[in-house]
């Protein structure tokens, strides 16, 4: 095994992403296969990830299923059908500083960017002699993130007109938690599709305990959490199960909801933030979208508070109008 990463000429690593982090690097890895065509492409990944991005890797018609699999000492070495080798580490961090990795190109995807929380202190990855670090999805974004996810992922999605099973996806996060879901404006969601008779089904972060949510708000919450059936923590199985089961979706900027939006379903995207930030703009998403996403903007990178529930039910008439006009336009802004 050690034999293909130094015959590679091109090697991908995969650390710990979130859902959105990992829909971009397999696109973009996908791409970049596509366009270098290099000998013997290599896909590193964490035992920590497996679970969740081994199927969604293997998904895409150029990189192909997992045709062969081989346990190694600290490492699981699979085959895919289209002969990209996958390698996935017990201890990733060790075999990057200690094995001989290729020289030509070394692409790396890593979240949050090239440094990597060990053992609750930031550690910026081992440099590795000869060779070159690219952040494969901001660097060179317009080169191998172009066109739509569904190119080399294509899920069977049957086209979403009336909107009546809504999956709202909530972040509830300790890293950076100004992104996270405004419970106050989460309610006025939540209470305005119940006056429309609309379902909703929940997705995302564990709701545990929100002080503002009365007993019977919580108990309705954890009646249509979905993430059990969902086949949570499986991209793959999420984004299948998504496209099956629900007509659109809405929620904050986040991992959950570029899962869904990928799989095909119309949505909101309440905090969209990328437009603010410098080499993103506005379509820095749209690749994942094949149905039309409606983005209501943050007034900045870590400030949800300008969003209003009046905001929200105009973005969900523009969504409701783009879908009865049949538009091929994706990627709308309130």
């Amino acid at each position: 095994m050690t034999e293909i990463l130094e015959q590679s000429d091109c090697c991908g690593i995969l650390l710990r992403p979130g859902p959105g982090d990992a829909l971009r690097f397999c696109y973009a890895f996908s791409n970049l296969i596509n366009i270098k065509r290099p000998i013997n492409p290599v896909i590193l990944i964490s035992e920590y990830v497996r679970q969740n991005v081994l199927d969604l890797i293997c998904f895409s018609a150029v990189i192909g299923a997992v045709s062969r699999t081989e346990p190694g000492e600290g490492y699981t070495y699979y085959i895919t059908a289209q002969g990209v080798h996958i390698i996935s580490f017990s201890d990733a961090l060790y075999q990057l500083a200690t094995w001989h990795l290729p020289a030509y190109i070394y692409v790396i995807f890593e979240s949050p960017f090239v440094e990597n929380m060990v053992n609750d202190f930031v550690a910026v990855l081992p440099v590795i002699q000869n060779c070159q670090f690219v952040l494969i999805d901001r660097i060179d974004s317009k080169r191998y993130i172009s066109g739509r996810f569904g190119d080399f992922f294509p899920i069977r999605v049957q086209k979403k007109i009336d909107l009546r099973r809504i999956l709202v996806t909530v972040r509830l996060e300790a890293m950076v938690p100004e992104r996270n879901t405004p419970v106050g404006l989460f309610k006025e969601i939540i209470a305005y599709f119940s006056d429309l008779d609309i379902k909703v089904f929940y997705s995302g972060s564990e709701i545990k305990s929100i002080n503002c949510l009365s007993g019977k708000e919580a108990a309705s919450i954890k009646k249509y959490d979905i993430r059990q059936r969902s086949g949570f923590p499986n991209y793959l199985r999420q984004m299948e199960f998504y496209a099956a089961q629900f007509d659109g979706v809405v929620g904050v900027n986040s991992g959950g909801f570029d899962l869904a939006v990928a799989a095909g379903l119309p949505g909101i995207r309440v905090g969209a933030f990328h437009h603010l930030l410098p080499k993103h703009g506005k379509n820095f998403n749209a690749f994942l979208t094949s149905a039309p996403v409606v983005n209501i903007g943050a007034s900045s990178e870590k400030d949800l508070k300008n969003i209003t529930i009046d905001q929200f039910i105009q973005g969900f008439e523009l969504l409701k109008s783009s879908l009865e006009s049949d538009s091929e336009e994706v990627n709308l802004w309130l």
